[in-house]
């Protein structure tokens, strides 16, 4: 919800800078002055120190890359692409990403438009889609969030039995063999930095048959769920989980034994286990001082809604109350941004005076806390934990939508030609059309004037016919949507054209070569370090889309929390063993 705010942040000063004929100048991201960057800067390498020495097992190699690689994302010193403009020769320089799936929020929010886009244009079908979320108890928590193949099992256990409810109702209204899809996503966090592996799923919300002659695909609508119903699938689901980890030998009778806490040989494991912990929080004001709780009265009891949508089972919890009309297509992209939303907000996370690292809460918790307080080792084992492995995909689809599926190609929309403009963007019926300027010059095919016996070259011959075309990579069969096109479907802007005279801008060259690096940086007098703002309470702007108050840095030292405040001392200890008193 964090990176949707900003969104509409951004969108509205957009659409009040179009109001007012202002033109949009490309402004370089800048990493490097954000809180969460200082940090892992400054603690990634005593952090993995300490892993390889207190560990048998270091970390993997996989969270130690994808640690690396967000300390140079978006550093001009690790190269850079070179943008200008054919005509004015305007010019700027775009850093390389990281590309990473986790830790980094401008690749991972990159990774959230695209998937946006792509699933909302591409895969999901004019047809109503309706959102289940499923959320498994506490003690299974853990070994979903470190065993990639008893995931996968259960996305598939979970997906049979959804799917299976909607054919179950096509065959109540007397339909024949009926089909219907869904993507789901697998998201590893909660709303306070903390492992909650839990899964999403974008379902279509109604059954597919296919007509006698023909053999087109017809949509049947179907009736939404009762709570009976999900309640019903909910029990299912953790029947069929529980008889699944018991064939695996990960179920079984509950002993002394079993529950006595043994050492952790793996760094990552003992990273999981800290992130599983409550933690400590605190009652933090706009001004960052802590509020102490005076009166035990006044502590807010959670009670549980009755929630008509909602079916729980043994700790298993099923919600099915989001759904969006078969004509509602930027609904179904909201949605799919909501699955696909990064971990980490920058806005929610501050330093205080003392070291201390606040993360503010989506939702106050008991008692009105509103911060969860940690040490900088505990963040670096909370963003280590996050950090999903390679090669396990976090978006699959199911049923109709299934890669194999014999019916995929004729429900998912037809592929939109590059050369079409988009509806928004197609002038009214009516509308007068763009006059040329008489004295505009015309656009040059190439960045230099061609030469002389260049020009007076005969044109090449014409490939063969059994030649195939060069099919762009922003083509209908791959996921990819480049940048340009992203910032003009998130933002509405047009990120490539030249502010000084329209024109569209062109990438001239990919520089990489550190000795060219020093020399393009020296000329357009660039830092070849990051600088970080000097007064301390510069304003910044996050992913909430609001200003980062001045008491990001605190201004009073966080009062002693007692033993209760924090988690179990061996998982506490196992990370950031606190100092010893002298």
């Amino acid at each position: 919800m964090a990176c949707q705010a900003l969104l509409r942040g951004a969108v509205s000063q957009a659409t009040a800078a179009r109001c007012e004929g202002k033109r949009f100048e490309y402004k370089r991201r800048e990493p490097q002055a954000t809180v969460l960057h200082e940090l892992v800067r400054e603690h990634l390498e005593p952090f993995l120190a300490y892993t390889r020495e207190h560990y048998r097992k270091p970390l993997p190699k996989y969270v130690e890359r994808e640690l690396r690689r967000y300390i140079s994302c978006g550093d001009l010193r690790a190269g850079f692409t070179r943008i200008r403009c054919p005509r004015c020769r305007h010019e700027f320089l775009v850093g390389f990403s990281c590309g990473g799936r986790s830790v980094c929020p401008s690749c991972s929010a990159r990774r959230m438009a695209a998937a946006s886009v792509h699933l909302a244009d591409r895969v999901l079908p004019n047809a109503p889609v309706r959102q289940w979320v499923l959320s498994v108890p506490f003690e299974l928590r853990l070994l979903l969030a470190s065993k990639s193949e008893v995931l996968s099992a259960v996305i598939r256990i979970v997906m049979r039995v959804v799917l299976g409810f909607y054919r179950e109702r096509a065959r109540e209204l007397g339909l024949g063999r009926a089909e219907t899809g869904a993507v789901s996503f697998v998201q590893r966090f909660g709303g306070s930095l903390n492992a909650h592996t839990h899964l999403h799923a974008c379902v279509i919300d109604g059954a597919y048959t296919r007509e006698k002659v023909t053999g087109a695909p017809v949509f049947h609508f179907v009736a939404a769920p009762t709570h009976a119903e999900i309640e019903k699938l909910a029990s299912v689901i953790c029947e069929r989980v529980c008889r699944m980890l018991r064939r695996r030998g990960l179920l079984g009778q509950a002993n002394h034994e079993s529950n006595e806490a043994g050492a952790i040989d793996a760094a990552l494991d003992a990273c999981r286990k800290l992130a599983l912990s409550r933690g400590r929080f605190e009652r933090i004001d706009e001004q960052g001082r802590a509020q102490q709780e005076l009166f035990a009265d006044e502590l807010v009891v959670s009670r549980k809604k009755n929630d008509p949508w909602v079916g729980e089972h043994k700790g298993f919890s099923l919600h099915a109350g989001v759904s969006f009309g078969a004509l509602d297509r930027k609904g179904r992209e909201k949605l799919i941004r909501y699955c696909t939303r990064p971990p980490i907000a920058l806005g929610r996370l501050s330093v205080l005076r003392d070291g201390s690292i606040a993360y503010k809460l989506k939702y106050k918790s008991r008692g009105g806390r509103t911060h969860r307080v940690m040490q900088p080792m505990e963040l670096m084992a909370r963003l280590a934990s996050l950090v999903a492995p390679p090669r396990i995909p976090l978006t699959r689809y199911h049923g109709c939508l299934a890669p194999r599926s014999s019916c995929r190609a004729q429900i998912v929309p037809a592929p939109v030609r590059p050369d079409s403009p988009c509806e928004h963007r197609r002038p009214a019926a009516g509308a007068p059309q763009p006059r040329a300027e008489a004295n505009s010059a015309p656009q040059p095919e190439t960045l230099d004037p061609p030469k002389p016996s260049q020009a007076a070259a005969p044109p090449p011959a014409t490939p063969p016919a059994s030649a195939p075309p060069n099919k762009p990579r922003s083509g209908s069969s791959t996921s990819y949507v480049p940048w340009e096109l992203l910032m003009r479907r998130m933002l509405g802007i047009e990120v490539l054209q030249c502010v000084h005279c329209l024109t569209t801008m062109r990438a001239i060259a990919v520089i990489t070569k550190a000795e060219v690096i020093d020399k393009i940086l020296s000329h357009v007098q660039l830092a070849a370090g990051p600088q970080l703002t000097a007064d301390g309470y510069s304003l910044q702007y996050d992913v909430t889309g609001e200003p980062m108050p001045r008491w990001a840095m605190g201004v009073d030292p966080e009062p002693d929390a007692g033993p209760e405040e924090r988690g179990p001392p061996s998982d506490w200890d196992g990370i950031d063993p606190p100092p010893v008193d002298e």
